[in-house]
């Protein structure tokens, strides 16, 4: 989930990430030296490899999408299934025990919890 988030930010070795954040495709592909390229791009034009970037970064930007859209959808059903398991057996699961346990716990020294 890191990967669709803003917070993922490899423009040091990244040709995709640099050219976001430094200028574009154009200029990573002209600053870019043919040795750091992959083989795959050493083949290609200048213009050749500004469309490659360009095409990797709107691949890059769907699957991102895709990875957002589907953590929402997983974050929705254990919700739900949480919420069905709780309704089932009276909040007797781990995480209810553990969570219970820190709150009684922070209680006794003085601690307070928001509600949700």
């Amino acid at each position: 989930m890191t990967k669709a988030s803003m917070s993922y930010k490899n423009d040091t070795w990244d040709m995709v990430d640099a050219a976001k954040e430094r200028g574009g495709a154009a200029k990573i592909a002209a600053e870019t030296k043919d040795e750091d390229l992959p083989e795959e791009m050493k083949k290609m034009t200048k213009e050749e490899r500004v469309k490659y970037i360009d095409e990797k970064a709107k691949q890059r930007e769907a699957i991102q999408q895709q990875i957002s859209q589907l953590s929402e959808e997983r974050r929705k059903y254990v919700a739900q299934t949480e919420k069905e398991l709780a309704a089932q057996t009276g909040d007797n699961t781990l995480d209810a025990a553990i969570l219970n346990s820190i709150r009684e716990q922070a209680k006794a020294k003085k601690y307070t919890f928001e509600q949700k």
